[in-house]
């Protein structure tokens, strides 16, 4: 793979999304991991956060409000200057109008993605991705969701219609 082509998207990693997980330290590790060998790198990085306010409130209060704490990118992962950070419209991250612009101009074809949660906004970016022809690889221990269950739910959806499920080392390896 060229790794020129390549960028990470990380979804979600806001502080009201990680207190919900059933393995929060897992996955803030890491995602500390692969962002800091992506940083190393100087592949692009881009973040993506969602405000809860935006979903049916049949499904629950917000965890993730515009304006709070937990709505926030998680300190350890937020965004550096250099670094793209959007806030979604929609689950999925190309709901963000100008996602694509950036991707072409950088030349991307493969997106390796990691964040929360699987079954819900990892899931819906994995499709979204592939849909668009993109290579989608997604760090398996980088992803969280509420249960174990769902957790997998999301994997196994993904590996089996859009994305290669890869593990934390396998990023490494790429990235040399």
């Amino acid at each position: 793979m060229n790794t020129t082509t390549s960028a990470l998207f990380l979804i979600d990693l806001q502080v009201g999304n990680i207190n919900h997980l059933s393995n929060p330290e897992e996955v803030v590790k890491a995602n500390t991991q692969v962002l800091a060998k992506a940083r190393a790198s100087n592949m692009p990085i881009f973040h993506f956060k969602y405000h809860e306010e935006q979903r049916d409130i049949r499904f629950g209060e917000p965890w993730t409000a515009a304006g709070t704490p937990e709505g926030e990118f998680y300190p350890e992962l937020a965004p550096q200057e250099q670094e793209y950070s959007f806030t979604k419209p929609a689950y999925g991250a190309f709901s963000v109008s100008e996602l694509e612009s950036h991707l072409n101009r950088l030349g991307i074809e493969t997106i390796w993605l990691t964040g929360v949660m699987s079954q819900v906004c990892v899931l819906a970016t994995a499709y979204e991705a592939y849909a668009r022809k993109y290579q989608v690889n997604v760090i398996s221990e980088a992803v969280g969701a509420t249960s174990e269950k769902n957790l997998e739910l999301g994997l196994e959806w993904m590996r089996k219609y859009v994305a290669d499920l890869k593990a934390l080392s396998d990023f490494d390896e790429t990235l040399g």
